[in-house]
């Protein structure tokens, strides 16, 4: 038998002691400092990374050691279409008022107010704000703008997969002014720091037997997340795939570093699947123009724009600036859902040039995806 306690292994767990974060722990804590000592606040915090680099769990471990004083609310944005949808979704989650759907977003700020009103110090963490930054700027401007100006000793986190360019160009000046966000950056774990990570979670996770018996593909699995997405979460769940490849398929009691070729297959396309399925509105329509024109070999940022327009109107929503989506096409590259490259001109200075990348899996899904809708 591989495994002792599977869910050890889940992104639902959240481990005694997170590693390798010790110092973005240490500065999450210093920009509260003011608010864990006095009840003031003075500054409200931005945390950004890639994804599955430790923001979430870290902010959960700072905030598990606040005082009773200080009442801290918790939002997720996954996948949010609107911010009067998620906001109507935070007050029933995290203060149980339910509010009507066709309620104007004035309404739900003044039963916030009231429901916050008795508290001395209330700390408020949006997660995934990147799906509202994309979906809804407009909105996020106000939400942010609205509760940055509360005269309430209101503190804000924000977490998301972004840069803080992305947020600082979406809001508007008095917005960004009234905020006075410090970040806090999680960088991709290196193969070392995923190889700690996996080994302090394979030691609950396996039985004793598996464990001594798996330490070469553990190192494995570590070595080719830090080659990809730096993901703990990627690197966790191929050790949980592995082990389950080993023990179904292969008929061994650890994990062998053949099954961790054969999980690596299968997690690809469900990566891909999770990746398409989770992108918002802006970055899929993105996605669409580049694979309308994949039969060409070389696109331009403006090639991309153009037929990006055509889909923004099909689909019946206003299109973003050539700026912004140039980001997003950095942004679908870093995922490995499209390519770029730069080439040189000459005189004519450097060029990004974009393609669908060669890749059946990605085409295979996103073929499939497509056929279910947008």
């Amino acid at each position: 038998m591989v495994f002792r306690d599977p869910f050890v292994l889940t992104d639902t767990f959240i481990p005694k002691r997170i590693q390798h974060r010790e110092e973005q722990i240490a500065d999450i804590t210093y920009h509260l400092s003011s608010l864990i000592r006095y009840g003031l606040l003075t500054n409200n915090i931005l945390i950004y990374g890639p994804p599955g680099t430790g923001k979430t769990h870290s902010v959960k471990r700072v905030l598990s050691n606040l005082t009773e004083d200080i009442n801290a609310l918790y939002g997720r944005a996954y996948r949010a279409s609107s911010c009067h949808a998620f906001f109507r979704s935070f007050l029933e989650k995290s203060l149980n008022v339910t509010l009507h759907p066709r309620e104007g977003i004035s309404v739900y700020y003044s039963a916030f107010e009231k429901e916050i009103s008795a508290k001395k110090s209330v700390l408020v963490v949006f997660d995934d704000i990147q799906y509202l930054l994309s979906e809804d700027p407009k909105g996020l401007d106000g939400l942010l703008f609205y509760l940055s100006r509360l005269d309430k000793n209101l503190g804000l986190i924000l977490i998301g997969n972004i840069r803080v360019n992305d947020l600082s160009l979406a809001l508007d000046p008095p917005t960004t002014s009234s905020l006075r966000l410090r970040s806090v950056y999680f960088p991709k774990y290196n193969a070392k720091e995923l190889k700690d990570i996996l080994t302090d979670r394979a030691q609950e996770a396996l039985t004793d037997n598996a464990f001594i018996q798996s330490t070469a593909a553990i190192g494995k699995i570590a070595a080719l997340t830090a080659q990809g997405w730096g993901s703990a979460r990627y690197a966790l769940d191929l050790l949980k795939e592995s082990g389950t490849v080993s023990e179904a398929i292969l008929g061994k009691g650890y994990i062998l570093e053949e099954a961790v070729d054969r999980a690596e297959k299968m997690l690809e396309v469900s990566k891909i699947e999770e990746e398409i399925r989770n992108l918002p509105q802006q970055p899929m329509a993105v996605l669409e123009a580049v694979y309308r024109l994949r039969r060409k070999k070389e696109l331009s940022t403006g090639d991309v724009y153009s037929e990006y327009e055509r889909v923004g109107h099909e689909r019946g929503f206003e299109a973003y600036s050539l700026r912004r989506v140039s980001d997003i096409i950095t942004e679908l590259d870093s995922a490995g859902l499209i390519s770029c490259r730069v080439v040189s001109r000459g005189r004519f200075g450097r060029t990004r040039l974009i393609s669908w990348p060669s890749n059946p899996s990605l085409e295979k899904v996103y073929s499939r995806e497509r056929e279910e809708g947008p």
